[in-house]
């Protein structure tokens, strides 16, 4: 729990420096809280294929593309 709460941590300090930047839209406040805040009980599921097949389901919820999910997973696991 302590590392996915400093991960989403650093992830919120990143998102605020890029909003004065005005590199970000306050909409996307909406899309990043929600996978985070999912992205926490997804890593308590045990099962790599479930957890990736969760991890596919929130993001296209927050408007991914199948390429942009596809380029995210293999980047990240």
């Amino acid at each position: 729990h302590r590392l996915w709460g400093g991960r989403s941590y650093v992830i919120w300090r990143l998102f605020y420096m890029l909003k004065e930047r005005g590199k970000v839209k306050e909409s996307d406040a909406k899309k990043l809280r929600m996978i985070l805040n999912s992205g926490h009980k997804i890593m308590e599921i045990k099962s790599k294929e479930e957890r990736i097949k969760r991890i596919k389901q929130v993001l296209k919820k927050a408007g991914f593309k199948d390429s942009e999910i596809k380029k995210l997973l293999e980047r990240t696991n």
